[in-house]
């Protein structure tokens, strides 16, 4: 499956269609079956949307978890996060990084509960519930905000390897 992207005649990304399927690596279960951890991005109108899959299996359950995965940087002990015990072919430590950062920020890039004025000064509705933003006047939580995805975010997820090898869903 290859990814798809489109762009403008200037050669800058507009909102279009990227549907592309990561092998992020491999992990042992306690008893030492080896399973390959896939990521399915997909960006439908500016909107991403990224899934995740720790072996997925033909019946359709899975080895470990799926949907939102934590990816580990070993910054916080606090979080149970996946970690990869092998990188996929292509892959290195900084790539995956980067990877969980653009997942853990840009995910679901059109449903945000504040405005841009509130994302800059740190407001959420954990630290400021019904915040009213003194710039524009937007009442946190009152409506889905979109939040556009940069031209770098896309060229970085154009450029990941696709996978090495076809998991059982596709």
């Amino acid at each position: 499956m290859s990814a798809k992207v489109t762009y403008n005649k200037l050669k800058t990304w507009k909102p279009a269609t990227m549907d592309k399927i990561l092998r992020l690596g491999t992990n042992t279960t306690g008893n030492g079956r080896r399973y390959s951890v896939y990521a399915h991005v997909l960006i439908e109108k500016g909107e991403l949307k990224i899934s995740g899959v720790e072996g997925p299996l033909p019946t359709g359950n899975a080895i470990g978890s799926s949907g939102q995965l934590l990816l580990s940087d070993d910054n916080n002990a606090d979080v149970k996060c996946l970690t990869i015990e092998k990188l996929a072919p292509k892959w290195n430590h900084k790539m995956l990084m980067t990877f969980s950062y653009v997942w853990k920020r840009w995910h679901l890039n059109h449903t945000r509960h504040t405005c841009e004025h509130q994302r800059e000064l740190g407001q959420t509705w954990r630290t400021h519930p019904a915040a009213k933003c003194l710039d524009c006047g937007y009442k946190l939580g009152t409506e889905w905000k979109r939040e556009e995805l940069p031209t770098s975010v896309v060229t970085f997820l154009n450029a990941l390897p696709e996978t090495d090898q076809t998991p059982s869903w596709v």
